[in-house]
């Protein structure tokens, strides 16, 4: 299903205000179907209707908020706080237009969010509130997703103490899936990272867990996941531009969590988290659009918020971090404690399925990152084929007898030991792949056509340069 903004929204602010209460009814239908249905299910509906759809809100949604930061830009800065709440102008008479003037301001929190005022702060409370109210009449112009889905797939956690630590005060633990925090202040120079390569993340979906046990202040901060081509702190890669960043910070009285492009510092917030909190978070980036999506109790439990922000589609990123302290000596005292468990980059792994039974030989694994067969050669092996996509799939009798393999220097594979081995005939097909022909008989490690005699070699009508075998049919190729 598409979504489209009806041509009935002729403003910048209506457009925004259909595109916001579009993903309020896309979360009340979230968790409603979270109640109800079983979690493989609704894993498939998520993967397969709700991602898709909020996709395509959220890039309708950045499209609008640029023409509302031209139109409103100069109305929301003049909006007031008189003891904690917000006064709209006049002009804001609708639901919409004061959606749209919050959601302008509140997208203009410099890059350290503790700077922020009262008067700020109590503009992103407002925002988090109004976002989850539409009138029931804008939400009843919006169509729903279908449940079709397909299944999803199970990827294993990042194994964290496999990557790099830096921990100036020893205050993180490191675990196989779980950072446990231990005050880390907002001066520390921190951060758990792994180098991925060069380019290694472009379009992705990451899903990671977190809780704050403990926040001391305004200031208290942590990035429970990034992706940067710099490797270091927070500071480190907000200097050198090239970081998407999920940040927890505790600013104005309201704890935030938000999504940070660093390379034009565009971003987006939720103000409404909370301390002792499990969260699920799904961060997704397509093209030119980061969004993640904010749950409690699983990464298909209740929607807490979806939030969005622009990037710069042809930025890959090479590091990914499962930690990231600030090293900020603004409320350098302040300190965040807590836990960081089972980041899923969900990128593919191969896996064996089918009969349990079925004897194999033994693999490892060379410098080059590929598979090689060592052990016994004289191990049973199932048949193999070819399947569309080039991968090699079981199938068929698993009891077949194959001949020892070794690997050449050049990285080919030969046969080798018994001479006598008998193998079915091969020749080349037209797709460049060996498939089976007529029998063939091996003589002192030679390979002959059957009915071939042995070292008698003759050329007439043969193909210039190649060689024929006595008895054997033209056409033939004999080694």
């Amino acid at each position: 299903m598409a979504f489209v903004i009806p041509g009935s929204k002729t403003t910048p602010a209506d457009r925004l205000g259909y595109c916001v209460a579009a993903q309020e009814k896309l979360r009340r239908v979230h968790n409603e179907q979270s109640a109800k249905l079983k979690p493989q299910a609704m894993r498939a509906w998520i993967k397969g209707s709700f991602q898709p759809y909020s996709l395509e809100i959220a890039r309708e949604l950045l499209a609008c908020r640029a023409e509302c930061d031209k139109e409103l830009a100069t109305e929301a800065k003049s909006l007031a706080v008189s003891h904690g709440e917000v006064i709209f102008p006049p002009t804001a008479d609708t639901w919409a237009k004061q959606v749209a003037l919050l959601d302008v301001v509140g997208r203009q929190v410099p890059a350290d969010p503790t700077l922020v005022n009262e008067r700020t702060a109590a503009l992103l409370r407002e925002t988090t509130a109004r976002k989850h109210a539409p009138p029931a009449a804008d939400l009843d112009e919006i169509p729903l997703p279908s449940l079709a889905g397909a299944r999803g797939e199970v990827d294993p956690y990042e194994d964290y103490t496999t990557y790099d630590e830096t921990d100036q005060n020893g205050d993180v633990t490191v675990a196989e899936n779980t950072l446990t925090v231990s005050a880390l202040r907002r001066d520390a120079n921190t951060w758990v990272s792994y180098d991925h390569g060069a380019g290694h993340f472009d379009d992705f979906e990451h899903l990671v867990e977190f809780e704050c046990t403990g926040s001391s202040g305004s200031g208290a901060a942590v990035n429970p996941w990034a992706v940067a081509n710099t490797e270091g702190d927070y500071v480190d890669v907000l200097g050198s531009n090239d970081a998407l960043c999920l940040t927890w910070i505790e600013s104005g009285g309201s704890y935030l969590i938000r999504i940070y492009d660093t390379a034009d510092n565009s971003n987006d917030s939720w103000s409404g988290a909370a301390l002792s909190t499990d969260y699920y978070v799904t961060i997704e980036r397509s093209d030119t659009t980061l969004t993640a999506y904010i749950r409690t109790g699983s990464h298909s439990g209740t929607l807490q918020d979806t939030i969005s922000t622009s990037v710069n589609g042809a930025t890959t990123y090479r590091y990914g971090y499962a930690l990231q302290g600030f090293d900020s000596g603004t409320n350098g005292t302040s300190n965040w404690s807590g836990t960081i468990s089972n980041l899923d980059l969900q990128e593919a792994v191969a896996e064996i399925q089918g009969d349990a039974a079925q004897t194999l030989p033994a693999l490892t694994q060379s410098a080059a990152g590929e598979v090689e067969v060592s052990g016994s050669a004289a191990q049973t092996l199932p048949s193999l084929s070819q399947s569309v996509a080039g991968e090699v799939n079981v199938q068929g009798d698993a009891a077949q007898a194959l001949p020892t393999v070794t690997q050449s220097a050049s990285g080919g594979v030969e046969v080798a030991g018994d001479a006598a081995q008998s193998l079915p005939a091969l020749q080349q097909s037209a797709t460049g792949d060996l498939i089976a022909r007529s029998p063939y008989h091996t003589v002192a490690g030679d390979v002959w056509h059957a009915g071939a005699v042995a070292g008698s070699v003759f050329t007439p009508g043969a193909v210039a340069g190649a060689a024929w075998h006595t008895g054997a049919v033209v056409g033939q190729v004999s080694a």
